[in-house]
């Protein structure tokens, strides 16, 4: 697909190690984010899908919030995934395109998914495929950026006099935070909590399988 191709030309813009290095404010951003994700896991999720894990440091967060899961990474980009691979030998890493996951319906407890829906140009997709390869009652964790009024002026500014020139561009899509709930809601899941961060430039779901 022409998004697709387009995507995979930023992402190439994108160091590998872009998530372990970073500047403070990057890491403020990030630290939070991850603060709010590893709230939404416990112990009881076994088996679990970072989805659009790049260089395989949203991986290695998540595995510290739920000692001993089996823990499988994926993206688009199989540059990230061979540093993945280098830096985190521990975990599984596959090249796998969001919108059409390589596994069997009901394979996961939970599915990660952070900063990774807006650069999709069929996330509707991408959601019906976590719900498949969730099983009953499976996790969905959800992370995005609100598009808020303050969002996008930092993104502006960002994305053209900051550290995040690689991803000018990336953005193929924009959520409000209604525009995730009817998305998650229409897709066979039901929110069971929502934590707005960053000064209400964040947000993250945590969304449960309904069947």
């Amino acid at each position: 697909m022409k998004g697709e191709r387009a995507f995979k030309k930023i992402l190439r813009r994108v160091p590998n190690d872009y998530y372990q290095t970073g500047n403070f404010l990057q890491h403020l951003w990030h630290g939070r984010k991850w603060q709010a994700v590893k709230s939404f896991l416990s112990r009881e999720e076994k088996k679990i899908l970072d989805l659009g894990c790049a260089g395989g440091y949203s991986t290695n967060q998540i595995s510290q919030a739920v000692l001993g899961a089996k823990l499988t990474g994926i993206d688009i980009d199989g540059e990230f995934i061979r540093f993945a691979r280098e830096c985190y030998p521990g975990f599984r890493f596959l090249v796998a395109d969001a919108e059409n996951l390589p596994f069997r319906g009901k394979s996961f407890d939970a599915v990660v998914c952070t900063e990774v829906i807006e650069h999709l140009a069929a996330p509707e997709k991408m959601v019906e495929e976590v719900w498949r390869v969730l099983k009953p009652r499976g996790k969905f964790i959800l992370e995005v950026d609100t598009e808020s009024f303050l969002f996008r002026i930092i993104w502006f500014f960002w994305i053209r006099i900051g550290p995040g020139k690689p991803w000018r561009g990336s953005h193929l899509t924009q959520f409000s935070i209604s525009d995730l709930e009817k998305l998650l809601l229409g897709n066979g899941f039901r929110i069971k909590k929502k934590r707005i961060f960053n000064l209400g430039m964040a947000v993250a779901f945590l969304a449960i399988k309904r069947r």
